[in-house]
């Protein structure tokens, strides 16, 4: 019986790992693909990544399940296709509440953020990366902190509410010193295109 049971488990493992490696795989197509053949290939990795999403959701793995819409809502990002992108983000919110995971919520928040900033929406984008913001704040998590602050700086500074740009700037400074955060030098790069 013990023998089936780590058989069953072992196949479930290398399932997974076929899964990761075969998304892998489909993003790195993906990217070294072409303009030519972008439509086309465009649409194999759309439908790809959503058959191995449905997938991962027959066998109960959450897990692989929301990275892989992640992936899907990088590729509708990276090819502007934004009703998809948003269709895509709004189901990662919808779990991120349901199950309760604020980490998938804040992500998803996030997301939102940069995509709505991206397309000129700053003032949707700064309600994104505000809710993103209150969850990483709620969840301690120091290092989300500073990249919300970072990102609010940044939309703020599009907005030309330049005031506003320094104050979160330099709070996200502030964070990042104290943690020795890789990204501090882009909070100085951010701070002095505000006083340009």
């Amino acid at each position: 019986m013990k023998s089936a049971y780590f058989s069953h488990h072992i196949d479930s493992l290398k399932t997974q790992k076929f899964l990761h490696m075969i998304a892998k795989l489909i993003f790195c197509v993906f990217m070294i693909s072409t303009t030519h053949s972008h439509a086309i290939s465009q649409v194999s990795i759309e439908d790809s990544l959503r058959n191995l999403s449905i997938k991962a959701v027959a066998e109960g793995n959450v897990k692989e399940h929301i990275r892989l819409l992640y992936e899907l809502d990088g590729v509708f990002k990276n090819t502007s296709e934004w009703q998809k992108y948003d269709s895509v983000s709004q189901l990662l919110i919808q779990i991120g509440k349901e199950q309760e995971n604020y980490d998938v919520l804040a992500e998803a928040y996030n997301s939102q953020g940069i995509a709505n900033s991206i397309r000129g929406y700053n003032k949707e984008a700064l309600i994104w990366f505000k809710k993103a913001h209150q969850i990483n704040q709620a969840q301690n998590d120091i290092e989300s902190v500073s990249n919300s602050f970072e990102n609010i700086a940044k939309v703020y500074e599009e907005m030309a509410i330049y005031d506003s740009a320094i104050i979160y700037q330099l709070k996200s400074i502030e964070i990042r010193e104290k943690i020795s955060h890789d990204r501090l030098f882009n909070n100085y790069v951010g701070l002095s295109t505000i006083y340009d």
